[in-house]
């Protein structure tokens, strides 16, 4: 594996990097394959066909959910399936695996989500006073990332920022310094980690063992009280509706039509595009000073009333606007990345039609999509903690923090696996290479927007 990790960046800058104009989105073959809502074709692939099946699983399941109105399947991709549905008129979308009921990805993505809620330009969890929904018990069995030793954050994310700094974060030395410092705490810490991780892993053990036994039985669990093993779980992602598709569909219909995207809507675009990236680096659940605000009258908040007149930002309804905060509270970035930057995750909300300002009265939002891949990533980890990173993407689509030609610098020529030894170099160190951070989400939405949004990819061959 890790010699599939040293060539991986060979391989990716070795090959030219060009791809054609779009097409038109009614040729698309993967569009056309992807519909579900007609017969199965004859010569359907095993996919689609799975997909299908799994279609119909969910309309069972959420047959009983009240007022619950089918609408159709949206797609497919490689691990997930979205359905629309309706409650009441208003649409949203159900996402589910595909291979089975219970998928630690989808969790991780709804994990994601709650991070990101309330902000503008992020697609958000659907979420209805009428929605009749069982409440999901917390996941006891969740793998734990043994390249990770940092505990998680237990709070409820409203807490003020204003504070002083933590003087874990104004301490700026590496993760050798620190260790040099505190060797016996680290070495501690490492080993209780270490036992979490294989405390965890035969609770994983024994849950499969425990349901095979179940399954093998026909049994179910019928005593009261919830099931300790969790076995009748069900994960899936409700989201909202973006209303106009993604910026694939539109870039395909303009280049279809001949047609160019006007300047002003360009500017617009990239705007959203902004504050998603800072929506990810400050999330407004955390930094926004009106995150405490009630939710203001969806019939009244698009007008004089959305704006803040003394500045402290701006918000329509439940939803904030993603802005810098103050320089006092800058120390309390949360570092998201998203890792799956793509026209086909960007997704077209509606207008604010009757706002005071500019910003969407004629322009619609665009909504980040996808956090399946996204995570925090923290400072002063191991090597391997990095490396995994290289791997998240589209190909195509990757960062110079994965695939530029500073890894070549970092390891070592003579011993192959010098990044994972305690006196190889630290990626943790380096400026480029393995530096996720805001400057992954910038790079995303410029290779999206500057050759996107002209209609074309650029060419990218060995320069970075």
């Amino acid at each position: 594996m890790f010699l599939d990790w040293l060539n991986w960046d060979d391989r990716v800058r070795s090959t030219a990097w060009q791809f054609g104009r779009y097409r038109s989105f009614e040729r698309l073959p993967d569009d056309i394959s992807n519909n579900l809502n007609v017969a199965t074709p004859d010569n359907a692939g095993p996919r689609y066909r799975r997909a299908k099946r799994k279609l119909a699983e969910a309309r069972h399941y959420f047959s009983t959910a009240p007022n619950f109105e089918f609408v159709g399947g949206l797609g497919f991709g490689g691990m997930s399936l979205a359905i629309k549905y309706r409650l009441f008129g208003r649409g949203f979308v159900v996402k589910i695996s595909l291979d089975h009921w219970q998928r630690s990805e989808l969790r991780h993505e709804e994990e994601q989500l709650r991070k990101m809620d309330k902000a503008r330009h992020i697609i958000q969890k659907f979420s209805d006073p009428l929605l009749r929904m069982p409440r999901k018990r917390p996941f006891e069995f969740e793998r734990i990332n043994l390249d990770d030793s940092s505990e998680e954050e237990e709070s409820s994310g409203d807490e003020s920022r204003d504070e002083w700094p933590d003087p874990d974060v104004l301490d700026r030395r590496t993760r050798r310094e620190r260790i040099a410092a505190a060797p016996q705490e680290w070495a501690y810490k490492r080993q209780r980690h270490r036992a979490r991780v294989l405390r965890r892993r035969v609770e994983i053990r024994n849950r499969h063992l425990e349901l095979e036994r179940r399954y093998r039985a026909g049994q179910r669990w019928n005593q009261p009280g919830p099931d300790p093993y969790d076995g009748s779980r069900r994960d899936y992602l409700l989201v909202e509706e973006a209303q106009r598709g993604d910026l694939r569909q539109l870039l395909c219909r303009v280049n279809a039509a001949g047609g160019r995207i006007p300047n002003r809507v360009l500017w617009g675009f990239w705007l959203c595009m902004v504050r998603a990236c800072v929506a990810m680096e400050y999330p407004p659940r955390k930094f926004h000073p009106r995150r405490r605000e009630p939710p203001t009258d969806p019939a009244n908040a698009r007008g004089p009333t959305s704006l803040n007149s003394n500045h402290l930002g701006k918000k329509i309804g439940g939803e904030l606007f993603e802005d810098l905060p103050p320089a006092r509270q800058r120390w309390a970035s949360k570092r998201h990345v998203h890792f799956d930057i793509d026209p086909q995750n960007i997704l077209i909300d509606q207008c604010d039609f009757g706002a005071v300002d500019d910003e969407h009265r004629m322009i619609p939002a665009l909504k980040l999509n996808d956090f399946g891949l996204a995570t925090e990533v923290k400072p002063r980890k191991r090597n391997v903690y990095y490396m995994n990173l290289r791997m998240r993407g589209k190909y195509g689509y990757y960062a110079p923090e994965q695939f530029a030609v500073d890894w070549d610098y970092v390891k070592s020529h003579t011993d192959q696996n010098a990044l994972f030894t305690e006196d190889g170099p630290e990626v943790s160190e380096q400026l480029i290479a393995g530096n996720y951070g805001p400057a992954t989400n910038v790079w995303g939405f410029a290779l999206v927007s500057s050759p996107d949004l002209r209609l074309r990819f650029v060419e990218f061959r060995e320069t970075f």
